[in-house]
């Protein structure tokens, strides 16, 4: 029973962890580790999966104390995230590939740039698809001030990029 649990509820996060202690750590590298570690460290506290409400949340604080943990140890490498994500090819066309990648640059970059609980919360919400109780109980805060702190984000980001994209840099 317990297996069968491990197999359809908490391997299936793998992915949205590891893009998560990718953005923290920015090293693929370390990403995966940390997966690793947040893997084994649920199967071996099985026997508390009843008290624990929401896995997702639970694995994803996992992910994100241990990042900062891992950061701390090795100090801050600055690995393009951009290496690792696929871009996929939206056209036969290649000036329109190249204007996609160069948009999607410049809007990752704006994201960097946010002011730290905004940028957590626009990856949560956009990259994570996590929702906005989810969102609140992993950050501690309420629905509402997640809610108009990604409004906040993406009215920034809507600003930014539009002055980036009339007037160059």
């Amino acid at each position: 029973m317990e297996t069968e649990y491990f197999k359809n509820k908490i391997l299936p996060l793998k992915q949205k962890l590891f893009k998560k202690a990718l953005y923290i750590t920015q090293s693929q590298a370390d990403a995966e580790d940390i997966v690793q570690e947040v893997m084994m460290r649920m199967w071996a506290n099985r026997k508390e999966w009843p008290k624990i409400n929401n896995i997702e949340s639970f694995c994803s604080s996992l992910v994100r104390n241990l990042s900062i943990d891992r950061i701390k140890q090795v100090g801050f490498q600055n690995e393009s995230i951009d290496q690792f994500t696929d871009i996929k090819s939206l056209g036969e066309i290649p000036i329109e590939n190249l204007i996609r990648t160069d948009e999607r640059m410049w809007v990752l970059s704006v994201i960097s740039s946010l002011p730290e609980k905004q940028r957590n919360i626009i990856l949560l919400r956009e990259i994570e698809e996590m929702s906005y109780r989810d969102i609140a109980q992993e950050l501690s805060i309420s629905e509402a001030q997640v809610k108009v702190i990604l409004f906040r984000a993406r009215q920034t980001i809507k600003e930014i990029y539009q002055k980036i994209s009339r007037y160059g840099l």
